[in-house]
C-alpha cells in the first residue's frame, strides 16, 4: 500500500468511528433528556 492509500483508509476510518460516536451519544443525550423531564 502506498502512503496516500494508507492515510485515506485511516482518515475514512478517523470520520467513520467519530460519526458513530456523535450519533451515539445523541441517543444517550436525547434518552437522558426525555427520562428527565
Amino acid at each position: 500500500m502506498s502512503k496516500r492509500c494508507r492515510f485515506a483508509v485511516v482518515v475514512g476510518l478517523a470520520v467513520t468511528l467519530s460519526g458513530l460516536l456523535t450519533s451515539c451519544l445523541v441517543v444517550l443525550l436525547t434518552k437522558y433528556s426525555g427520562e428527565r423531564q
